[in-house]
């Protein structure tokens, strides 16, 4: 079984799906089928394929994840939407329009009721802004032409069909426009650390019946790129099976039986959220950034027990504790700037904060991504080894490098990096 292990394990590396998730031998069936198309006589033969071919990790991809979705799909969510914004319709201009993301959309079926959604409560096209987003650039093909058969169509109440539909031939409709060409689409991965990075933050956000396919790290990385793109007051729908803890951790739960609602929580600019699984220490850590080797006691999380400077007079020290608390909330300042795209003004910052904290993880990881987000990447990899060696627990670092070094063509360093993420995901997750 090391052939379908091997396999598994590029699935995991590159979308963090866990293929038994998604049934008995969805794995098997989708490579019988692959090999089958490529004329493949061995298994071996297709292996190397999938490993040297980037066409054909997405040929398989779209075997093993079968989207299959329809129009108002648990139909909650979509009425609590529209409740929440019944009162708001007038806030939404060309100018001032509400953003929505759907991740993953399929077919299109989600955004789609989305934007029938809004336009039942009176918003023009042009007060609302609607992406979808799928790591299959197939069902983005289908999404865009915006043709359904009738298993799209489910329940009693069709009748928003034969409002924004056009019957075509073989029992298919056409949304109509132009609600058709307002809806956008993109190829991406939501458990790529960068994804949607040069995005402003949506006001809406569906992700349902994703997370409870993906392995632990990747469905970690989601939750912190949900938390990035959401706005503070704005609102997440995930599936029901996936309203549990984990989310809870980054996202309050509304009081809204049936739609597995959620808002951000709130966090003052002291505090940090809190990690999306328990750590094995008993304080609270940063998510994005994680404690350095050289920085102030307050940073690197060191204890009270820790023996006092000699020599120093208590209020110096309280003067120096106020001073490094300050600094703290600076960097954490800086990592808003940076989603916000105001990267000058975070550089700033961090610059500040490395001239009188000295060398920091959290800092130059911080001023990595935002090379990285401005195609430096040779300047961001630099940095980005830089905070894995004062952190060597740096996962997100790692896993940045990892991509960098793909991106460049340098697949052994990539697989160097990805390898030592791996170790150090495994020891932190073992008893």
């Amino acid at each position: 079984m090391k052939f379908f292990t091997t396999v598994e394990s590029l699935l995991s590396e590159r979308f963090g799906i866990v293929p038994s998730t998604l049934g008995p031998n969805v794995l098997t069936l989708a490579v019988k089928r692959r090999c089958d198309a490529l004329s493949c006589n061995h298994r071996f033969e297709y292996l190397e394929k999938l490993q040297t071919e980037a066409d054909e990790m997405m040929a398989l991809i779209d075997e093993i994840v079968v989207p299959e979705s329809w129009f108002f799909r648990d139909v909650v969510p979509f009425e609590r939407l529209s409740q929440a914004l019944a009162k708001r319709v007038k806030e939404y201009t060309p100018l001032t329009p509400l953003r929505v993301l759907s991740v993953p959309c399929a077919h299109g079926e989600e955004p789609y009721s989305i934007g029938i959604s809004l336009l039942n409560l009176g918003l023009k096209t042009d007060a609302f802004y609607i992406k979808g987003v799928d790591v299959s650039q197939r069902v983005l093909t289908k999404a865009r032409q915006g043709v359904f058969n009738s298993l799209s169509f489910r329940g009693e109440n069709l009748d928003f069909r034969d409002y924004y539909f056009e019957p075509q031939e073989n029992n298919r409709y056409r949304i109509k426009e132009p609600l058709r060409s307002h809806v956008t689409f993109e190829v991406a991965n939501i458990t790529d650390p960068l994804v949607l990075f040069q995005d402003s933050p949506y006001d809406v956000i569906f992700c349902r019946n994703v997370l409870i396919y993906f392995d632990g790290p990747s469905r970690e990385r989601t939750l912190r790129n949900l938390d990035r793109l959401l706005n503070p007051n704005g609102l997440l729908f995930v599936g029901h099976a996936e309203a549990n803890s984990a989310v809870g951790r980054l996202f309050a739960a509304k009081n809204w039986p049936g739609a597995f609602a959620y808002g951000k929580l709130p966090v003052s600019p002291k505090a940090s959220r809190p990690p999306l699984r328990p750590k094995k220490v008993a304080v609270k850590r940063s998510p994005a950034f994680p404690p350095d080797r050289n920085v102030p006691a307050s940073v690197s999380e060191k204890t009270e027990s820790q023996p006092r400077p000699s020599g120093q007079p208590p209020q110096e020290r309280q003067q120096k504790a106020k001073a490094t608390a300050k600094l703290t909330y600076n960097l954490s300042e800086a990592h808003r700037l940076a989603d916000a795209g105001q990267m000058q003004e975070a550089m700033k910052i961090c610059d500040k904060y490395l001239e009188v904290n000295g060398p920091s993880s959290q800092a130059l990881f911080l001023i990595g991504i935002m090379y990285l987000a401005g195609e430096e990447k040779t300047k961001a990899r630099k940095l980005l080894e830089q905070a894995v060696y004062l952190n060597p627990q740096n996962q997100e670092a790692m896993n940045l490098l990892s991509h960098i070094a793909s991106s460049q063509g340098d697949q052994a360093e990539a697989k160097r990096w990805k390898d030592r993420l791996n170790r150090v995901a495994t020891r932190e997750v073992s008893p």
